[in-house]
């Protein structure tokens, strides 16, 4: 990661493809190293497509007319082979079902790493960490099948940190937790995400996006 780079939308619109109308309207943001961003608003005004444009997953994942650029540092998004832009930028989908893959929840965060053909140590060490600050250390072997769905988001957010990502973006990330079990969830990743990251990674910002006003870095 470029020293000091900070994610930025200059002017972005955004159409689906087949749409009457864009779901993103001339988008200006800046979020920058160590920086923390909550967005809000009401249920589609615009904030996954937001999360996904920011991923740079718009519009080679996600099709239409894409206007404006999103960047992170000196680099376009929009323009990078999805395992670049993951390693700038990381996005938890609002539903795991979408972004978990795998059968085992060890096998699901090794996934990323071992897509980068890194050495087994680092992959080892990558699962370990990430496992253990989602606090899915003692179910790496479960079937992701057989998880609830707050456990399969904590799944996600390990597999999104294991890429090492420069800022990571959560979409809803608590939605399928309830009211006690969100209470629980933010304080571990608010601590340890954020004072306990290996030496060796570079710190990291938070984004998050919700209409139910929570917030935090997770």
């Amino acid at each position: 990661m470029t020293a000091g780079a900070g994610l930025s939308a200059r002017d972005v619109s955004f159409a689906y493809q087949g749409a009457a109308r864009a779901s993103l309207r001339h988008v200006d943001l800046t979020v920058t190293p160590g920086e923390v961003v909550l967005i809000t608003g009401a249920s589609g005004c615009g904030k996954s497509t937001l999360a996904l444009a920011l991923a740079g997953l718009i519009p080679s994942r996600v099709h239409g007319e894409l206007r404006g650029q999103v960047s992170f540092g000196d680099r376009v998004l929009s323009g990078l082979p999805p395992h670049e832009a993951s390693q700038l930028v990381g996005l938890v989908f609002q539903n795991p079902n979408q972004q978990l893959i795998n059968q085992t929840v060890q096998s699901e965060v090794a996934f990323g790493p071992e897509n980068l053909a890194l050495p087994q140590p680092e992959i080892a060490a990558r699962v370990d960490w990430c496992l253990e600050v989602t606090g899915m250390a003692g179910m790496r072997q479960k079937a992701v099948v057989t998880l609830s769905g707050g456990q399969k988001q904590r799944t996600a957010i390990a597999a999104t940190l294991a890429m090492r990502p420069a800022i990571l973006v959560l979409d809803e990330p608590l939605s399928d937790r309830i009211r006690s079990a969100r209470r629980r969830c933010w304080p571990p990743c608010g601590g340890w995400l954020v004072r306990e990251t290996p030496a060796s990674w570079s710190s990291s910002t938070g984004w998050t996006r919700s209409h139910r006003g929570q917030t935090g870095w997770c």
